[in-house]
Formats: C-alpha cells, structure tokens, sequence
C-alpha cells in the first residue's frame, strides 16, 4: 500500500524504539499534516482572521468611493458601543399581572402559559427559578406560584390524612422502644 502522505511532511519518531512514550511503546513514524483538516488550532485562527480580511475586503472593494465614508462611520459608531451595556425595552408581560393569578390557575407572564403550579414549570421552559422570575417582574415576594385552589384542595387532603400530626392523635398504635 502506497503511502499518502508525502515525504516532505514525513518525521521519524526522534526516540529509539521500544520507548514508552506517546506511541504506545512501539516505534512508530510521525506525521505532520500542512494543510486540510489537521492543522493547529493556533493557526486555524489566524487562516480565519485572514479569509475574514480578505471577505471584508472584497465587499468594500465593491462599494463606490462615494459610500466608503457612509461605511466607515457605520463602523465607527459600532465599535464605540461595544464596550457600553445594551439599552434594553422595559418588559412587557403577557398579561397584565393582576389577572395572571386566577382561582384554578396562574399565566406565565413571560409566555402565558396557565398552570396550577409554575416553580417546575418555570424551570424546564424559562430557566429560572421563582425568585428570579420575581425579581424579573417586579412581583412581591408573597406572589403565589401556586393557584390557590390547588393549594387549599392539597391542604385539606392533607388535614383528611392526618398528616403533620403524631400517630396516637389519628388512633394509630404507637411502637414503643
């Protein structure tokens, strides 16, 4: 089998063989590889630099002098900002906040999603959890995440059950230790 790699880009390993090193303990011939897809990742940076200045050449190439200035400005103004933190809208809920706690449910103010319970919903869908989403908002901190049907509904079934309480209140025998 014809080798394909040329001779030029061929090295011998520099180390005698039978040395435990990264070829495994067995001698083997190195390879660099010049072009294609084994390149530094050194490199491989400073080729994309270099094809992004010869891309952002062509296109100001192709411009008339006249809107060379219009350009350089545009640039200008562009590089000034970078630094600076975006101005950003004030959010705009999906519903107003008053209506999103309902008896049966809540909406989601980010998308209006309705649910009975919004902490695991928030999540998996937004990931954030309550708090943030409160502070998002700008909601009180004893805004509901859960409709407060659903929560009295939990609470007397859990009342029904006897939970919270200790085991001889609900007339269950006890095991002394």
């Amino acid at each position: 089998m014809r080798n394909p790699i040329p001779a030029a880009t061929r090295l011998s390993a520099p180390w005698p063989r039978g040395n435990p090193s990264s070829t495994g303990g067995r001698g083997k011939t190195l390879y660099v590889r010049r072009s294609g897809r084994h390149v530094p990742s050194s490199r491989k940076r400073r080729d994309r630099g270099s094809h992004m200045i010869g891309r952002v050449a062509e296109i100001v190439n192709h411009l008339t002098p006249s809107e060379r200035p219009a350009l350089i400005v545009d640039i200008s103004q562009s590089l000034g900002t970078l630094g600076q933190a975006a101005v950003s809208e004030p959010l705009k809920p999906a519903v107003s906040i008053r209506p999103s706690v309902g008896a049966e449910t809540l909406t989601c103010l980010d998308c209006g999603f309705r649910g009975k319970m919004m902490r695991r919903y928030l999540a998996t869908r937004h990931p954030m959890t309550t708090a943030k989403y409160r502070t998002r908002w700008g909601l009180a901190r004893d805004y509901p995440m859960r409709a407060p049907n659903y929560s009295a509904r939990r609470a007397e079934l859990a009342r029904a059950t006897g939970l919270g309480h200790l085991r001889k209140a609900r007339g269950l025998a006890v095991a002394k230790r």
